[in-house]
């Protein structure tokens, strides 16, 4: 999400990851030369400052908020030790959704900025290579899910979204999952790392920053010396078998954990390469891409042998980085491809030749078919920045009951609707993901209420306006998501 403030030319960007968050900001001015500021958080028991922290939140008894990041490890181990932190609510490794108005964030002020989007955004700064007519694919490796996006750069120096962003969920938390299960193995005890993190989280993360570190640092050779981990005094206490002052694991053992993330990550490329027949360079960014041995492994593989694989050096930040840039300039990407299709429920005059007689009702005398499904936008539509979709209905208020009464229009997608098919908003597969609501005017509606509504697609979000048919007048509009 990228907060965009129109009268001062500043953008600010806040990115809540699974495992670590930040936010970065600049303005108009410092963007053009590359001038974009991260906050610095102060780390864990140490005086260094990283760009983000863990995603860590932590709530007091009567559910207020107490702190989050390193604050929130600092504060919790405290009250583990002060014996009061079951009087807590604690979340680790989340995704979140920020809501605009919870934080008072006015709704014109707000841009959605997918997450390998703006990553493609950042890492065109430092390739200038590319000219137009070339494509090129970013991974963006986080904690919990690994997004792709495959763009071509245009003739106007715009990007055109060529393979739709997609997530797999084979980030590095795969790799802290395997690791965890071989701890809990060595010490002959299923929950010996859980019961780590109750009763000395200050041990628990000293053990898991040891292993983060250890997990960038290894290399494909094999050669090296083994990897040492040192145990925590506390750990030793859970094992159910003696062990020594350190773990030592075979570096192939230690390349084991990375085994399935690798296998899936390259299998996504090679799938993606075969859809959309070539790239012509892979960037590799996100906080899991920092591991050497994961993107000396892609590298070396040989279906990859052709194209340039690349990963710039603030590849934990890319994303927070490129979400600023993108605050300046949201129409960078001039098509995108749609996920879904999307339409409306409509009426349509009941034709027995091929409408099912269960959906046949009778509205002002006239027989009618209910619940069609009135097509917008098809799945795989490549749709220009800000793409219009108009549809027109009608809306009886002759009542006085219904003079103040809110219209509303609900909104499908589905995945499996063809051209010219008939299908129906109560069909298996297809699901209402919302509502648009129209507010009455002061005076409430008139008689009959002719709707215009326009969608605007093709960017990262869906803009929705209502329209009075005959008077043009703009109606009052929001979107309820389900």
């Amino acid at each position: 999400m990228t907060q965009v403030n129109r009268q001062t030319n500043k953008a600010t960007a806040p990115d809540t990851r699974t495992s670590n968050s930040g936010y970065a900001y600049s303005d108009r001015k410092q963007i053009k030369e590359n001038k974009i500021y991260l906050n610095e958080w102060t780390g864990n028991f140490s005086h260094d400052k990283t760009a983000k922290a863990p995603s860590i939140v932590l709530f007091n008894e009567d559910r207020s908020f107490n702190s989050f990041g390193y604050e929130a490890e600092r504060n919790y181990a405290r009250m583990v030790q002060d014996k009061i932190h079951q009087k807590c609510y604690r979340f680790r490794n989340f995704k979140m959704r920020l809501y605009h108005e919870m934080a008072e964030i006015a709704e014109h002020q707000i841009l959605l900025a997918l997450e390998p989007e703006a990553a493609a955004l950042y890492c065109r700064t430092f390739t200038p290579v590319l000219k137009p007519g070339s494509k090129y694919m970013v991974l963006d490796m986080g904690g919990g899910t690994i997004d792709t996006v495959v763009h071509k750069i245009m003739e106007d120096e715009t990007i055109v979204e060529v393979y739709k962003a997609s997530g797999g969920d084979w980030g590095g938390t795969i790799v802290d999952a395997q690791f965890k299960a071989f701890v809990n193995e060595f010490f002959k005890n299923e929950h010996c790392i859980d019961e780590l993190w109750e009763l000395a989280p200050r041990d628990a993360l000293e053990f898991e920053r040891d292993f983060e570190a250890k997990k960038r640092q290894i290399s494909c050779d094999t050669s090296l010396d083994d990897i040492r981990l040192q145990i925590p005094y506390r750990l030793k206490m859970f094992a159910n078998t003696e062990v020594q002052e350190h773990i030592y694991v075979y570096q192939p053992q230690f390349q084991g954990f990375f085994k399935t993330a690798k296998e899936e990550i390259i299998r996504i490329i090679e799938n993606i390469i075969a859809e959309v027949e070539s790239v012509d360079i892979i960037l590799l960014v996100g906080g899991f891409s920092c591991s050497a041995f994961l993107r000396d492994e892609i590298k070396k593989h040989p279906a990859f042998s052709t194209i340039q694989v690349k990963s710039p050096a603030e590849r934990s930040t890319v994303v927070l980085r490129g979400a600023v840039i993108f605050g300046k300039n949201p129409c960078a990407v001039s098509a995108r491809i749609v996920r879904y299709t999307y339409g409306v429920g409509i009426l349509k005059t009941f034709d027995r030749k091929k409408h099912p007689k269960q959906k046949q009702t009778i509205i002002d005398g006239k027989k009618m078919c209910k619940h069609v499904f009135h097509v917008l936008v098809y799945k795989d539509e490549l749709l220009k920045y800000n793409e219009e979709r108009t549809f027109k209905g009608v809306s009886h208020h002759r009542n006085k009951n219904r003079k103040f009464v809110k219209i509303t229009i609900e909104l499908y997608q589905a995945k499996k609707i063809t051209d010219g098919e008939l299908a129906f908003v109560t069909d298996d597969g297809v699901m209402c993901i919302g509502r648009i609501v129209c507010t009455p005017p002061e005076n409430g509606w008139p008689d009959i209420v002719e709707l215009t509504t326009k969608i605007y697609f093709g960017q990262a979000s869906i803009r929705i306006e209502n329209y009075d048919t005959g008077t043009k007048e703009q109606i009052n509009t929001s979107f309820e998501i389900y």
